[in-house]
């Protein structure tokens, strides 16, 4: 009775440990001290056995006389009591250490040591070691305490352990997640942000032209507004890239979901799903890490899209509200996809599950988002039925003080650098492209692009060309051209709302087989498989994004000179 007795004060003390989810160094410190105390010990020590290198390594000490220099020492398996304690993982009770053969001896005037194993899944991951100055100072009595606090220090021990374990998985999930996340979103961006990077490169080689006036300052203003468009992309981003601790600070609610949005935007537009947003009229403060939080609302609104576009081909529309609610803060998240039938909603949320084909889904994102919100002291729920889309709401705890949205650095800077430089138009003959003399008979090109400064720059190139120029902003608006007018050439977009430059190709050649052979394709979105394939299928002329007026002119000239040889 008076084991247990004894007994008691250091179960509390490891339970307590666990409980609280203490490092290792804290568990095993009250078990040190409660072996010392119980056993009368003078010292106590946690050794961890390596055993692929086969050494022993001090971790935790307990009592008088341990200097870095004595914690730093190593012993191999096998060596002295505590190495044969580490090789064989039976206890050894020594009363007398002069006896022992090949005894080391890290104190002087040790008398007496008793060492027991810690068995970590069937094989010895650590050893209590205790020792006192006088002979014959341990007992059976106090062997066997020893192995009974050995077992709860295992059990201590292996619920730290697999809890590290399971925090570097999620750690190391997470990042996986974020990652796939950061594909889809470099998918869209890269076609986005190309677009800007071809009116720049346009307006600025039109520059180089020295027209002079109007046009000029036109050309400049448009080259001013596409360029921030183009930070506001790099800069979002790199931020999402960008690889952080998880501190979190209060931040204005409203301020997180323009950020994702704005994010998601490019990817939204190539599936022809537009964001509508609702916000409160105050950015309601939450505590929260922006990053992780972020990625919470990618994962969802990427979620939204792909269920959109496995139910219709227009007409997306991804719903954002948020909210006050007392001391809540509520975002919705609601789009009108094909929804999530019942015996699936009730597993969204478990690890690894997922309805979407092999490599297309980790089965991870709502898992992890899910644990995200709950480390933030809120919820994610999720309510839908197939068919009629899917609603998911967050709710996060308020914080203390309504914050002011603040304009982006990146935006200002780059205003002024931008106000404050000095563009000087080149004479004519710096210009990179050879102006095509006057043709008995003015070629007729279609221009079709849902970037309007694409178009504009395009058309007064061409138009100087001596070429007749016809414009459309989306793929049906050129198939009604081309079907009541023969086009000597097509400078089409391939990724466009609605009805893209690959159907409107496929619709064109269904008017007139001519134009199989009449296409000039310009593309931002090379990173994509299904683009390269469709060009390689094609062999028309292809432009990528941003490119040159000199590429214009030799990609047009090139389907011109293919006809007249074929005529």
């Amino acid at each position: 009775m008076k084991l247990v007795d004894h007994n008691l004060p250091v179960l509390r003390a490891v339970m307590s440990a666990v409980r609280e989810k203490k490092q290792l160094p804290e568990i095993l410190s009250p078990i040190l001290e409660s072996s010392c105390t119980l056993t009368g010990a003078s010292r106590g020590s946690f050794v961890i056995v390596d055993h692929d290198e086969r050494v022993l390594r001090i971790t935790a000490t307990y009592g008088d006389g341990w200097t870095d220099e004595i914690r730093g020492r190593t012993l191999t398996v096998g060596e002295g009591l505590t190495g044969r304690c580490a090789r064989d993982g039976q206890p050894v009770l020594c009363n007398d250490v002069s006896h022992e053969l090949g005894y080391v001896s890290f104190f002087e005037h040790v008398c007496s040591e008793l060492v027991v194993p810690v068995f970590i899944d069937g094989s010895v991951w650590g050893v209590v070691n205790l020792d006192v100055h006088n002979t014959h100072a341990f007992t059976e009595d106090h062997l066997t305490l020893m192995l009974i606090l050995a077992e709860i220090a295992a059990f201590a021990i292996q619920q730290r352990v697999e809890t590290e374990q399971h925090e570097r998985l999620q750690a190391q999930l997470s990042q996986t997640e974020k990652l796939v996340s950061l594909g889809k979103i470099i998918a869209g961006i890269a076609h986005e942000i190309n677009n800007p990077l071809t009116s720049i490169v346009g307006h600025a080689q039109l520059l180089l032209l020295g027209r002079g006036g109007k046009e000029d300052e036109e050309s400049l203003n448009i080259i001013l507004t596409q360029s921030e468009r183009a930070a506001s992309l790099v800069h979002g981003l790199l931020a999402f890239a960008r690889k952080e601790a998880s501190k979190k600070q209060i931040i204005g609610i409203n301020e997180i979901i323009r950020e994702v949005v704005n994010l998601s935007d490019p990817q939204a537009k190539l599936s022809d799903i537009k964001f509508v947003c609702d916000l409160a009229p105050i950015s309601y403060p939450v505590v929260a890490n922006f990053r992780e939080i972020q990625q919470v609302l990618l994962n969802i609104l990427g979620n939204a899209q792909d269920a959109i576009s496995r139910l219709r081909k227009t007409g997306g529309e991804i719903h954002i509200t948020s909210a006050r609610h007392e001391d809540l803060i509520h975002i919705s998240i609601q789009d009108n996809g094909s929804g999530i039938p019942p015996e699936i909603l009730k597993q969204i949320f478990d690890p690894f599950f997922t309805t979407k084909g092999v490599g297309k889904g980790t089965g991870l994102g709502l898992s992890i988002a899910h644990s995200i919100i709950a480390q933030h002291g809120g919820t994610l729920s999720a309510e839908s039925s197939q068919g009629n889309g899917a609603t998911f709401v967050i709710k996060l705890p308020m914080a203390g003080a309504i914050i002011e949205p603040q304009q982006s650095r990146v935006t200002e800077l780059l205003r002024k650098e931008i106000a404050n430089a000095q563009i000087h138009a080149k004479p004519l003959d710096s210009m990179p492209v050879i102006l095509a003399s006057p043709a008995t008979e003015r070629p007729h090109v279609l221009v079709v692009d849902d970037e309007p400064h694409i178009v504009s720059w395009l058309t007064e190139f061409l138009t100087l060309l001596e070429f007749d120029v016809s414009t459309a902003c989306n793929g049906n608006e050129a198939l009604e051209k081309v079907r009541s007018h023969l086009y000597q050439v097509v400078v089409s977009d391939l990724r466009m709302p609605g009805l893209d430059g690959l159907e409107f190709y496929a619709s064109a050649k269904t008017s007139d087989l001519g134009y199989s052979k009449r296409f000039v394709f310009i593309t931002g979105d090379l990173a994509r498989q299904e683009t390269r394939d469709f060009l390689q299928k094609t062999q028309c002329p292809f432009l990528e994004k941003p490119f040159t007026l000199k590429a214009v002119q030799e990609a047009i000239n090139k389907v011109l000179a293919a006809h007249e040889k074929k005529g």
